[in-house]
């Protein structure tokens, strides 16, 4: 049986009520890939994801779509730094 690609696996994300971002960062996670790494995915949305990736990415989409906060399911946060002087 034939792998999801990237691109697939992110499509069936967003059916699941997944927002595009959350999407990407969920399997950028799953890839073991930095959540800055966004660009990489479009270059490789050609790409078929392993077995044990693909299944890793959809229990997260399913935590996630449960209402799990993206935090807890990477276990970071991203913030932005503002410089107040």
């Amino acid at each position: 049986m034939n792998q999801p690609t990237c691109a697939q696996a992110l499509a069936a994300a967003q059916t699941l009520g997944l927002e595009r971002l959350d999407a990407q960062l969920l399997l950028l996670h799953a890839l073991g890939k930095p959540g800055d790494a966004r660009a990489w995915l479009l270059a490789h949305d050609t790409d078929e994801l392993t077995e044990e990736v693909a299944q890793h990415f959809r229990a997260l989409s399913l935590r996630r779509a449960g209402g799990e906060p993206l935090a807890y399911i990477v276990g970071s946060k991203e913030f932005l730094a503002w410089n107040c002087r």
